[in-house]
């Protein structure tokens, strides 16, 4: 294995433990332009966000608020969180460059390295330096902590499956730890070709994708059949993982700071981002297509009443991540608003289908233990065009959800969603 990562831990058993608090947001952030590739430079203390030819297009955290960038994720809310190493805290940033709220989960986060969102719009933490999982609430509020027996060893990135599993690449086990949506211990997997894993994700048809940085390649895991191993001569010490809005496989190559893109056959198409003072790669991501949204229903309870229930917001899709964000506006003092019911922000994981102008996207939200519903089906139509590079781009998102009730409420909510404008 290189000898970056025991750089890194060094550095961050070094660096001075911080105070941090969360923000909201003054203002609604500035939104990414679709399609960028984003990525974090531990050393340099920044994130790079990159034109689809690979270009430059600007650097995040040069105010100095980033320190040891290690992962990151869009959120429903527009922002990009950024789990940095040295001051032991998630921290959310706008393209402006603005920062816009920095969480720790009341100081539980030790060392933070992978991030994504949960199904109920959760923060969750890979909390490396303690060997946890933290889920964090909007008001900072450490909500679940995960890992405490069942043997997780430096956690890396993070993936929740289209059925709502979360999936965590466990470096000092050699293996990725699964947990079911209530956080049940699930059995982990191993595999004979991984070698320090790192980043981890789920390709548009649910396959498993996990770097692994030691053996330089990574390791596809279908739902049904063998695993499939895939190598570059290019890649060294892949830590970051994703596949593009072009449904190409792209990883952070930390020994050659750069992005490597593969073709499906694993042949080498391009190396994106190659700078001398960008060192340390680790988490990369695709900026979303945001679009304002309206949502249009019935709550039918179990006698067969009907009472309308809607609402406004945005919705985030990023061709190719495998997951779609709704983030809803919170009226307190209306009943019939969505978010006062089912939440402010939905985080969807499932499917997508299509490679043309038409996509689908079929997904569920899995129920947590503070919820009363469940979000149980969402159909959902892109139309678009084909861009630059064959990326996608997305014109217009309509579609279909329903809810359900959980425990004794038999009550069912069915709703159409449509989309307004776009909104980057």
């Amino acid at each position: 294995m290189d000898t970056s990562i025991s750089i890194r831990s060094s550095m961050i058993a070094a660096g001075a433990a911080l105070t941090l608090c969360a923000a909201a947001a003054a203002a609604p952030p500035t939104l990414f332009p679709p399609n960028r590739l984003v990525a974090t430079s531990y050393f340099t203390n920044e994130v790079a966000c990159f034109h689809i030819d690979g270009t430059l297009d600007t650097k995040l955290g040069t105010g100095g608020f980033l320190s040891g960038p290690e992962s990151l994720v869009f959120g429903p809310n527009g922002n990009l969180y950024v789990s940095c190493g040295l001051s032991n805290a998630v921290v959310a940033v706008d393209y402006a460059n603005s920062q816009n709220g920095n969480f720790d989960g009341g100081g539980t986060l030790v060392s933070p390295n992978g991030v994504t969102f949960g199904p109920q719009g959760e923060l969750v933490v890979a909390s490396r330096g303690n060997d946890r999982v933290v889920f964090i609430d909007r008001n900072d509020n450490a909500t679940l902590t995960l890992g405490a027996s069942s043997g997780l060893d430096s956690p890396r990135h993070l993936a929740f499956s289209p059925e709502g599993v979360l999936f965590v690449a466990s470096l000092g086990t050699n293996s990725v730890h699964r947990y079911s949506s209530g956080g049940g211990e699930l059995p982990s997997m191993a595999s004979g070709s991984l070698s320090g894993p790192i980043g981890i994700t789920f390709s548009p048809l649910g396959r498993l994708l996990i770097a692994s940085s030691a053996n330089d390649g990574f390791v596809e895991i279908p739902k049904l059949g063998f695993e499939v191993w895939h190598e570059n001569a290019n890649l060294e010490s892949p830590y970051g993982i994703a596949v593009g809005p072009d449904l190409r496989v792209y990883l952070a190559s930390d020994q050659t700071s750069s992005v490597l893109c593969l073709e499906n056959d694993d042949s080498f198409d391009r190396e994106i981002g190659f700078f001398d003072n960008m060192s340390g790669l680790g988490g990369i991501a695709f900026s979303p297509f945001y679009f304002a949204v309206e949502l249009k229903g019935k709550l039918y309870d179990s006698a067969g009443a009907n009472s309308n229930l809607g609402g406004k917001g945005m919705l985030g899709y990023s061709p190719g991540s495998g997951r779609m964000t709704l983030w809803f506006e919170d009226d307190a003092n209306d009943d019939s608003d969505f978010a006062s019911r089912f939440g402010q922000a939905v985080v969807l994981h499932g499917q997508e289908g299509g490679t043309g102008k038409t996509r689908t996207f079929c997904g569920a939200e899995i129920p947590g233990q503070s919820k009363s519903y469940r979000l149980t089906t969402a159909n959902l139509k892109m139309t678009g065009s084909i861009g630059e590079e064959g990326f996608f781009v997305v014109k217009s998102v309509t579609g279909s959800i329903s809810c359900s009730g959980l425990g004794n409420d038999s009550s069912v909510y069915r709703a159409t969603l449509k989309t307004k404008k776009r909104l980057n």
